[in-house]
């Protein structure tokens, strides 16, 4: 996990370093003029714009490293009809990490390590029998 939210993934033929920090994020909102989460939202219930795929990995890009003319070329030849699926699931993905962080860190990973097993394990419930007299 990357405490940046910069992530790796292969993209347009190539290991592609992906992040969006506070300035992409900022550059996202006033470009698509709505919030982050909403286009997150748009996208995970497929009510996407084709902006809302480009703006994310190009800013995402930009943010990894790449060179904005380079960002550029590559959202335009690869975010193209017949790719828009892919480019979903890639734009999604970027806004996650920016937003979440990564999510397949377990919470109070070190705690639960430390604590013997059944010590935070809830108590039975209680008996749904009547006492008889």
């Amino acid at each position: 996990m990357s405490s940046d939210a910069s992530f790796e993934q292969v993209w347009a033929g190539d290991e592609r370093v992906f992040r969006l920090g506070i300035g992409e994020l900022l550059a996202l909102e006033e470009k698509l003029d709505c919030g982050c989460a909403s286009v997150l939202n748009r996208i995970g219930a497929g009510e996407w714009r084709i902006a809302d795929l480009k703006e994310p990995i190009r800013l995402g890009l930009m943010g990894g490293g790449t060179d904005a003319k380079r960002a550029k070329a590559l959202v335009d030849e690869h975010v193209a009809p017949g790719r828009l699926l892919e480019a979903a699931v890639l734009a999604r993905a970027i806004l996650l990490k920016a937003l979440v962080g990564d999510t397949r860190e377990q919470v109070g990973k070190d705690d639960a390590a430390t604590e013997a097993p059944g010590q935070n394990a809830s108590p039975p419930p209680p008996s749904t029998e009547q006492a008889q007299s």
